[in-house]
């Protein structure tokens, strides 16, 4: 579990680094999250969005997956907007772990304006051509306009700024319209990093662990050795700790000089930044 530009991709690729770690062969798979969801509008679904159908359908995926890849010992799953939905996600999958990691802030913000901006790091027709494997057959029409074709209009338009990138939420979408770019990405991460700890922070050590990006960066072999109290195995190994190791490289120096400009974007940033506060100062000691 993580926002946006906050470390979960090099945390994927460096947990299935690990023998017998697997997952999907495609960046998230928020279409599946969402099966039969869409008219909620948003990604924050209540536990209240489930129905009997809804967690069969979604755990046949993930039986579907398991059984593609070899029958791995674990499948990695890191959809961002699962930040916005955790107590939907576990009433899926009740027996997951979790990881929940959080990033600053504001380096958050510096790195998820360009993606609002449109500024892609990769081809965005193999991105989608990867994902639409896992798209309901029935909700194809609706991803291929709201997403690819609305991106491509503007990028012919030459338009700056997308009307939706990353996770929804209906606080996000009724203050969009009074922020700068930066307040919508600062309010963006703030709500992904307070829905989620709110809900994870009485799970027992068992159930889910926390890292702060800076710290597992600084750090990844002790968080490995954290991490392996999760699992009915050992994993932390020399030769794990180095595979691990290798997909981090120590942190560059960010000027962290944003500040919200919209007071309740403000008060939201601020009460997010004191999630991240506590767990990277719980992770140092």
């Amino acid at each position: 579990m993580g926002a946006p530009r906050s470390g979960t991709n090099a945390l994927r690729d460096a947990l299935t680094s690990l023998p017998n770690f697997d997952t999907w062969p495609c960046d998230e798979i928020n279409a599946i999250w969402k099966y039969r969801n869409l008219s909620v509008g948003y990604d924050n679904l209540a536990i209240d969005d489930l129905s009997h159908s809804k967690v069969r359908y979604i755990r046949n995926q993930f039986f579907k997956q398991v059984k593609k890849l070899r029958s791995p010992d674990f499948i990695v799953e890191k959809t961002c907007a699962n930040t916005m939905r955790p107590r939907f996600v576990d009433g899926v999958l009740p027996e997951a772990k979790y990881i929940y990691i959080v990033r600053s802030g504001a380096d958050v913000v510096k790195s998820a304006t360009k993606r609002w901006r449109g500024e892609f790091e990769f081809n965005l027709i193999d991105y989608w051509k990867d994902k639409a494997k896992y798209i309901p057959v029935a909700d194809l029409a609706y991803y291929f306009y709201e997403v690819v074709l609305k991106r491509l209009w503007n990028k012919l338009l030459c338009i700056d700024q997308l009307a939706d990138w990353g996770p929804t939420h209906l606080t996000l979408s009724k203050l969009k319209g009074e922020c700068c770019l930066e307040d919508v990405a600062a309010l963006q991460w703030a709500l992904c990093v307070i829905s989620s700890w709110f809900y994870f922070r009485h799970s027992n050590a068992h159930k889910c662990i926390f890292v702060s990006y800076n710290v597992l960066l600084d750090n990844p072999s002790e968080f490995l050795r954290k991490f392996e109290s999760l699992l009915p195995l050992e994993i932390a190994s020399n030769d794990n700790q180095a595979s691990f190791s290798a997909n981090f490289f120590p942190p560059k120096p960010l000027a962290n000089s944003y500040r919200p400009k919209h007071a309740t974007v403000a008060k939201y940033f601020n009460s997010a930044m004191k999630i991240y506060n506590k767990i990277n100062n719980d992770n140092d000691h």
